[in-house]
């Protein structure tokens, strides 16, 4: 264990941010609940003193780990990466102790989507900007150049329309976005977590990278589809988009119905697209079992387009399951095995 972590766990205010984590992935459908800046705090911070790296860390391949990763544990093998959720009195000691412990982040900066929509719902760019320039004046391009930090997650599900006021996140939104960002951190990378397939038919100029994440094949975008077909349909369309891909698992709702274990959404008896759901109009939801988070996920950490394997969420009752960190150390060594990719394209 290096010294940077064991200073990042003797802090009681980054124990407090971690374990609140924690709890908010667990319970919250949106990644961005956890460890982000409340509205009170917008704009309190400018300019940070900029600290010394301690150690130097080199990760071979390409990182696998979980949203919200508690900071606990950037010492445990099983993990090389993960998408934080940062808070801005613990960011540089959030992105030290990744470092010294060789993890590989994308972070996420505006927070909570209630923080940004408008009162219908819709989403508010304006309000966006606001969230964003929190962090104006921090200097993460140091840990872009170190390879800590390898993307700013902008959005959640900009495709989704009933997550939005009934309107989807528009491609000159997406961006404005991500011009935004560059204007603050030019050399960090820029992406949102759609599919590529969801991202529409224009190439991006400013956007970097989509993320596409296996819900089963149950359920939209991987709806019918096997781990290889779901994995050529979204790299041939990011291909296309000239984006990268980020690819990830949804531990909790993304089963194909053999763990028989019911996911996070109760069954819908009102909607009935098959489309979305099962034969008959059942929208259920499994969680995925050990036997497919290790074959899912070695298709998507073997494949040669993808930049990192993120997954959907940190959750010690899904970890506590038979089998499960088996499965896990056997992706992470097939993430480990593969040669680096940016998710700059």
């Amino acid at each position: 264990m290096s010294d940077t972590f064991k200073l990042a766990r003797g802090s009681a205010r980054l124990r407090a941010v971690a374990a609140a984590g924690v709890v908010l992935a667990t319970a919250a459908c949106n990644p961005e609940e956890s460890s982000a800046p409340t509205a009170g705090e917008a704009g309190v911070t400018t300019a940070v003193a900029t600290p010394a790296f301690l150690t130097s860390a080199s990760a071979p391949g390409i990182p696998f780990g979980d949203f919200h990763l508690p900071v606990e544990e950037f010492d445990n093998p099983r993990y090389t990466g993960s998408l934080q959720a940062l808070w801005p009195s613990s960011t540089y000691s959030r992105l030290d102790a990744a470092r010294s412990n060789g993890k590989r982040v994308i972070i996420s900066l505006a927070g909570s989507p209630k923080y940004y929509r408008n009162s219908d719902g819709t989403f508010n760019l304006t309000k966006w900007k606001s969230r964003i320039d929190v962090y104006r004046g921090y200097n993460f391009s140091q840990y872009v150049s170190a390879g800590t930090v390898i993307g700013h997650y902008l959005v959640d599900e900009s495709f989704c329309a009933k997550c939005w006021g009934g309107k989807t996140i528009s491609y000159s939104q997406i961006e404005e976005m991500s011009r935004y960002s560059k204007s603050l951190w030019p050399t960090l990378p820029t992406g949102v977590r759609a599919p590529p397939s969801l991202l529409g038919s224009t190439r991006y100029s400013s956007l970097d990278f989509g993320w596409a994440q296996w819900e089963g094949p149950l359920h939209v975008p991987s709806y019918r589809l096997t781990p290889e077909q779901f994995r050529d349909q979204e790299t041939a369309r990011a291909r296309s988009l000239g984006l990268g891909l980020v690819f990830g698992l949804n531990y909790l709702d993304g089963g194909d119905g053999t763990s028989r274990i019911q996911g996070t959404y109760a069954p819908d008896p009102n909607l009935s697209d098959t489309k979305y759901c099962e034969s008959g109009g059942k929208c259920y939801r499994y969680a995925m079992s050990a036997t497919e988070v290790r074959r899912v996920g070695k298709v998507f950490a073997a494949a040669a387009y993808g930049c990192a394997v993120l997954n959907w969420p940190y959750n010690t009752t899904f970890l506590s399951r038979s089998g499960m960190k088996a499965a896990l150390d056997e992706v992470v060594a097939t993430a480990r095995n593969r040669s680096r990719t940016s998710c700059k394209q």
